[in-house]
């Protein structure tokens, strides 16, 4: 469990500064919104466009995923409204709001940089593929049922036409286009941009969970946790839940991907639902089911990431033996065999050396991982990896490393001690009884007189 807290710890502390530096004055409200407009604009589109356009189309674009996830979502937006509506006898307006809120993930601020931790490189795949779904089809629809509450707004059909419409134009949607593209013709960006795009994308973690905590200062809750205990039950619970029941019922999924679809589900929503929800007057009741939400995510996504990490192949990419970067030697080759115009001319492909004797390594993990019979080690203890599958020396990279990881967690924990136990007496029967029967098999098989 203090693995994982090693993961969500970082994030909420994160969160946890930008509320006090808000909250204290040394960044304005303001600031927080231009902070967010830079991530919205800038940063996310930039790692969206590398979680695609560094990838293959047919490993990008997952049906299953997007079944799944679009099913689950769904699943949960109709329990939302229906309860809401039906059973709490509420306005459309605000079911819709509700709906929106049980169905809708804080993906980008909050999702991204906790599966960022917990999958490694894996993490933009499915952040990508996510919001595709939330920006396709859980909003709109949302805001159209929202809107169709008040007669003197739009009809429900232009509502949803005029949020696709806006989505066009919004840089992550674009970013999402852009990479597909790249994806498909196999194209690159040269070198120069290359590294400004990795730049933009670099900052992404860390600026939104700063911004997401500077967002939260001046919200109250007064009055209205008793409503908004539910909405923060479907969101936290009930989400997950339905996305997980359709992983089950699609077909095949990698499993970085299911892991990611169930976590990204079991995030607090979007940090803009308030805004989003001013336009019915419900900014306030939605301000206070975002705030107890991302309280009580702490403890829930905690939750689930310990379950994942003990379940019979459960992948945590975290550095359990804390691994020393300046032990790793990296050195950047050129990829070999097939490719496309950059093959055998650009230093693309990784060379990952590790000395496994001259590491800070607990000398049992030494002596596990030495008693491997790979390949990859050598007679004088040194891991050799060679990464080359994707386009991207950065990719590489983290391909490298996680390969690392991987190893050295296979072999952290110690084997189970063999106690030396003796043969039951019906074992021994057993084995007199075969070897009676073997035995007058193979004397039948003379010579016939």
């Amino acid at each position: 469990m203090l693995n994982i807290l090693t993961i969500t710890g970082p994030i909420y502390l994160a969160i946890g500064l930008g509320f006090a530096a808000t909250r204290r004055g040394m960044f304005s409200k303001l600031d927080g919104q231009v902070l967010g407009r830079f991530v919205l604009n800038f940063a996310l589109p930039a790692m969206l466009f590398n979680a695609l356009a560094q990838r293959n189309f047919a490993e990008v674009m997952n049906p299953n995923y997007l079944l799944a996830y679009g099913a689950g979502s769904l699943l949960s937006f109709a329990i939302g409204l229906g309860v809401w509506r039906v059973w709490r006898k509420k306005s459309l307006a605000e079911s819709g709001m509700v709906a929106m809120g049980v169905s809708c993930s804080n993906s980008g601020y909050v999702g991204y940089p906790i599966l960022l931790q917990f999958l490694g490189p894996a993490a933009g795949l499915g952040l990508a593929l996510t919001v595709l779904i939330e920006n396709l089809l859980t909003i709109p629809l949302a805001l159209a049922i929202a809107e169709s509450g008040d007669a003197k707004h739009l009809s429900w059909q232009r509502t949803i036409f005029e949020s696709l419409k806006r989505m066009t134009k919004i840089p992550m949607m674009q970013a999402i286009v852009v990479g597909l593209v790249f994806s498909v013709l196999g194209w690159h960006l040269p070198e120069v941009l290359s590294k400004t795009v990795n730049l933009f994308a670099a900052s992404t973690a860390a600026i939104a969970l700063f911004v997401n905590g500077g967002s939260l200062v001046g919200m109250r809750m007064v009055g209205l946790i008793q409503e908004v205990r539910w909405i923060a039950l479907g969101k936290l619970v009930v989400h997950p839940l339905a996305v997980g029941l359709m992983l089950m019922l699609v077909g095949p999924i990698e499993p970085s991907l299911k892991i990611s679809a169930v976590l990204l589900a079991g995030m607090p929503m979007l940090g803009i639902y308030p805004l989003l929800a001013q336009r019915h007057g419900q900014e306030g009741f939605c301000a206070a089911a975002l705030l107890v939400t991302t309280i009580v995510s702490f403890f829930t996504i905690s939750l689930m990431l310990w379950g994942m990490a003990v379940m019979p192949g459960g992948h945590v990419y975290v550095d359990v033996m804390h691994i020393q970067v300046s032990e790793v030697e990296i050195t950047a080759i050129r990829a070999q065999g097939a490719g496309g115009q950059n093959v055998n001319k650009v230093s693309s492909a990784i060379h990952l050396r590790f000395d496994v004797k001259a590491s800070s390594l607990p000398e049992d993990v030494k002596a596990r991982l030495l008693a491997l019979s790979d390949h990859r080690i050598t007679q004088d203890g040194v891991l050799v990896i060679k990464a080359q599958e994707h386009r991207s020396q950065d990719m590489n990279r983290m391909e490298a490393f996680a390969r690392l990881h991987d190893l050295v967690q296979s072999v952290a924990k110690p084997p189970k001690k063999r106690k030396p136990t003796k043969p039951t007496y019906a074992s021994q029967q057993r084995r007199l009884e075969s070897k009676k029967k073997a035995s007058a098999i193979k004397s039948n098989r003379g010579r016939v007189v």
